[in-house]
This record gives C-alpha cells, structure tokens and sequence, in this order.
C-alpha cells in the first residue's frame, strides 16, 4: 500500500487550530478554533480509515483503536462533540469571560482603597482582602449525539486530563499522532523510492 497525504494534512489542521487557539485572546474565537479542531481530529480518523481500510488486514488491526475511541473519556468525548456540533444545534463549548472576586471578611465587609484594570489586566490594587481571579476561557459542555450524553473527559488513557480546550487537544493531537505512525509502519510498504 502507498503513503497517503489526506490524513497526515488532517492533523496538521488540527495543529494548525490548536496554534491558534493558543495564540487567540478572545475566547469567542478560541471557541471557533476548538470546533474546527472538533473536525480536523476527526477527519483524521476517517481518512485514515478510507486509505488503510483498502488492506484485508486494516479491519481487525484497528479494532484495539476503535474500542479506545469508544471506551476513553477523551476520544469518545472528541467523536461525540464533533457529531453533536455537526448534527444538532447544540453548542459544544461556552466562552467564559475572565472575572475579579473580592470577598468580605468574617463580617462580610470589604475595604478597596484602589482598583486599576487596564485592558483587562489588574495593575493596582490596595486592599484589607485578597483579589480571587478566573481567567477568561473556553468550558466544554455535556454534549448529547444520538441521545446519549458525555461529559467533558477528566481522563485520556487512565491518565488525568484537565478540562480545557488546549490539554484535550494536546493530548488528542499525540493520540492521532502516534495512531498515524503505526498505521503506516504496519500498512505503508517499506521499499518505497
């Protein structure tokens, strides 16, 4: 069998959109760039099943990654967000704007001498009580596809897995990483010129 581009172009969209994810200071176009993501990452997948499938030996060779896309919280949440965003109008991802928290003391009360923000950034602050900040970022949602839920993974492969957009990605794009690289060591024939 011959090398195929088609799926190794797939992942480089996907990187392209974790790029520029990271580079994005909006969380609206993070949130943009996740879903394009949704379907690069995917699309990965499904070419590579077009191209390898073509060999007798394709179908019981990648049942092992079939049942991990099925069974890991991560995957099977990437497979499920990307057809929940493709066939429902349900979103997958909210953008969460970044906030400031001063609690009260013991009494409730609260003394703030000064607060300046610029741009968006806190550059003084004089106060009796701690500032509590959340950044600004994109939260996964529960997604249904085809009447099922699934939750935003905490895991991929037995390992913890942070809750955001950029650790999934990261972790999806090692996944499919190292998916293609067997699939072609197992199905490309070596004594290409």
């Amino acid at each position: 069998m011959q090398h195929s581009d088609a799926p190794w172009n797939e992942l480089r969209k996907a990187e392209t959109e974790l790029a520029a994810m990271r580079a994005a200071t909006d969380v609206r176009v993070v949130r943009d760039h996740w879903i394009q993501f949704l379907h690069a990452i995917e699309r990965v997948w499904s070419k590579s099943a077009a191209h390898y499938g073509k060999s007798p030996k394709w179908s019981n060779w990648h049942k092992a990654y079939l049942d991990q896309r099925r069974a890991d919280p991560l995957l099977s949440y990437l497979v499920n967000a990307r057809g929940a965003e493709e066939h429902t109008v349900e979103e997958v991802a909210n953008p969460k704007p970044g906030s400031i928290l001063i609690r009260g003391n013991s009494s409730g009360a609260a003394y703030v001498e000064r607060l300046r923000i610029e741009q968006g950034r806190v550059v003084e602050y004089r106060g009796d009580q701690p500032l509590e900040m959340s950044p600004a970022h994109v939260e996964l949602r529960t997604v249904v596809n085809r009447g099922k839920s699934y939750p935003p993974p905490t895991s991929h492969l037995g390992a913890p897995l942070a809750q955001d957009v950029h650790a999934c990605a990261s972790a999806a794009l090692a996944y499919y990483s190292g998916f293609l690289r067997v699939a072609e060591a197992k199905f490309v024939d070596s004594c290409r010129s």
